[in-house]
This record gives structure tokens, sequence and C-alpha cells, in this order.
């Protein structure tokens, strides 16, 4: 599949925006380095899945 002349590889799909906070959230912990803030507006705070995510 080519988008904008770019090869995007088949394995990759669409990811809600929460999961990719919850992803780059645990790179940066993979890291070794935690944010001293999270700050998200009320449409995240709408997805309990994020909500139990940031709990982890």
């Amino acid at each position: 599949m080519l988008v904008d002349g770019g090869a995007i590889p088949d394995d990759q799909r669409h990811r809600p925006k929460w999961q990719q906070a919850l992803d780059m959230l645990d790179e940066l912990a993979a890291w070794g380095r935690v944010p001293p803030l999270v700050v998200a507006d009320a449409g995240y705070g709408d997805v309990t899945a994020l909500r139990l995510g940031l709990r982890q």
C-alpha cells in the first residue's frame, strides 16, 4: 500500500490516539524517564482503557 509515495508496512494499522499516548509513555519508561505531568483533554478522560493504563 502506498500513501503519498511512501510505503506503509502491511503489519501497521490504525491505533487510537489514547493507545499511541500509552505506547509513548511506555517507551519513555523503558528509557528510565518519567514525565513530571501528563495532561489530556476531556476526550481522553472518556476512555477507561487509557485511565487504567495510566495507573500501571
